[in-house]
This record gives C-alpha cells, structure tokens and sequence, in this order.
C-alpha cells in the first residue's frame, strides 16, 4: 500500500469531519423523529455517495472483505458502519425488520472484516 501525504491526511481528515457532521444530522433525524424513514434514508444515501463516490454501487456490491480492502481505510469503513446502522433503525421504525436485519449483518461483516484487513 502507498504512503499517503500530509495534502492526503488533510483532505482525508477533512472529509471524515464533515461525514462525521452528516452523521450527527442524521442521528438527530432519527431521534427527532419527525423524519420520515425515507427521508432518513435518502441522507444516508448521499452521505455514502460523498464517502465513497463513484464507487458506492460496487462496494455495496462486494463482499465485506473485499469491501474493506479496497476502501483502506479504517475510518472511512468505520463511518459506512454507523450509516449501515442508522439506516436499520430507520427500517425498525418503520417495521422493515428484514431489512434491518441485513443492515445490521452487513454492518457486522464489515467491522469483523475491517479487524482482520489490518
């Protein structure tokens, strides 16, 4: 794997705080709750598509190792975790538990994936 420069860090760094912000907004919709699911859900969508971009589509695709290693970063994994388990709440509240269910499993192989890549 390539070293990345302080420019890289920066951005990165950069990045992660404002999809951490995005996180925090959707928190509070679901804790609001005067959010419908689908609104919930449509912000999680375009938080993913910031932190992943053209590639989002084919990460969901993927495996959840492979997944990881193509991400290779822990702390980008590590925000697509949450956004997997804000949006299985948003399904819970809406009574879409199969659809949680698979959220949270997701979720789970990405964090079980994410400690075995390092």
């Amino acid at each position: 794997m390539r070293s990345r420069n302080s420019e890289q860090d920066d951005y990165l760094l950069r990045m992660i705080q404002q999809l951490g912000r995005a996180l925090a907004r959707i928190r509070e919709m679901l804790l609001g709750g005067t959010s419908t699911g689908a609104a919930v859900r449509a912000e999680i969508a375009a938080t993913a598509a910031t932190l992943f971009g053209r590639d989002s589509a084919m990460l969901e695709r993927l495996d959840a190792e492979s997944a990881v290693r193509l991400i290779a970063s822990p702390e980008r994994v590590a925000l697509w975790v949450q956004l997997l388990d804000a949006e299985a709440e948003s399904w819970d509240r809406e009574g879409g538990s199969a659809r949680a269910s698979a959220c949270r499993a997701r979720a789970t192989a990405l964090r079980q994936a994410s400690e075995n890549v390092k």
